[in-house]
């Protein structure tokens, strides 16, 4: 058989992948089979994630790309939902154009509210997809190739543009609202490769959170230490310059989104071009737990810290603090 076929994947995901960044490693590969002529053109294929080393983009079958959009997490959806995976060679996908459709990127460092905002935003009549994982995976491929000082991989970059594109095909001609990508905390990493994967940077969002309160959050929901924080957060900054210099980017800060002010859904509705949300919007969108149902909701992270833990969060923060760079971007405050 052709290692160059299109070869079909049945059944799910391995079990127990939490909110592992997305891989080939996550599939069942063992009984492939060749795949029906056509197959890589079918309109229910959603993409779940790349093979770097073999170029390819696996897709899944079997769930559906409306309801996906619409979960608190595309990529846990696509875990839970997906009937069988389509191995499709690079060469096979061609350029898919998207008529009028022009994507935002949202960014943040995670624990900023961004889900919650999510919801915002669909309420007031935007697209929304929270974390399609392929993005960040090519993210977190390009970090680890800097760190080696290897040039960007552009075969990568090619397979994220393909695969981007037929995530968004579904929506090209049913809707001309916006379409807001939500992108992992990871993709600070790496900002560059993402927009590089559209013919024109899109326009971007960007969330920021004091350090003490964020990196709190964080060690409630994850197991990195306070270093592996801080460096996540100086990423995220790093990013939020490199975004500011290339892209029209709105800074959004994360207490606005949780007070549900109507000044943030006016600044909101004015950069995406939509109308501005009533309050009662507003608080509806808001009121309940956008994580609900996830690894991430709020009960199971309801829980108070030692003492010594914020006093040291404190400490670093005080001592290691880009008291330029925050200065630069405007961001004292944090």
């Amino acid at each position: 058989m052709s290692a160059r076929a299109v070869l079909f994947f049945p059944g799910g995901t391995k079990p127990g992948l939490g909110l592992r960044i997305v891989s080939p490693a996550d599939l069942n590969l063992d009984h492939g089979q060749a795949a029906e002529t056509g197959a890589d053109k079918r309109s229910d294929l959603i993409p779940y994630c790349l093979d770097f080393s073999g170029q390819h983009v696996y897709f899944t079958t079997g769930a559906d790309p409306l309801a996906a959009a619409h979960a608190p997490f595309h990529h846990a959806y696509l875990r839970e939902h997906a009937l069988g995976f389509l191995r499709v060679p690079a060469e096979h996908l061609a350029p898919q154009p998207l008529g009028e459709l022009r994507p935002v990127l949202l960014f943040s460092p995670g624990r900023c509210g961004s889900t919650a905002l999510t919801k915002l935003l669909a309420a007031m009549g935007a697209l929304s997809i929270s974390e399609p994982d392929f993005y960040t995976q090519v993210a977190f491929h390009a970090a680890i190739r800097a760190s080696k000082r290897l040039l960007p991989d552009q075969a990568a970059r090619t397979m994220l543009a393909r695969a981007g594109e037929r995530l968004l095909a579904p929506f090209a001609t049913s809707s001309t609202a916006p379409c807001v990508l939500k992108m992992r905390s990871q993709a600070t990493f790496a900002p560059q490769e993402i927009m590089s994967a559209f013919p024109s940077w899109p326009r971007t969002l960007f969330i920021v959170r004091g350090f003490q309160a964020w990196c709190e959050s964080r060690v409630r929901a994850f197991p990195d230490s306070l270093e592996e924080n801080f460096l996540n957060f100086m990423f995220a900054l790093q990013a939020l310059r490199w975004l500011r210099g290339r892209s029209d980017c709105l800074c959004l800060d994360y207490e606005q989104i949780q007070n549900g002010g109507t000044d943030l859904a006016q600044r909101i509705a004015d950069f995406l071009g939509l109308p501005k949300p009533s309050p009662e919007t507003i608080s509806a969108a808001l009121a309940t737990d956008s994580q609900q149902g996830t690894a991430l909701e709020r009960g199971r992270l309801a829980r108070d810290l030692p003492q010594a833990t914020t006093q040291a969060i404190a400490r670093l923060w005080q001592t290691r603090a880009p008291r330029a760079l925050l200065r630069e971007l405007g961001l004292e405050h944090l």
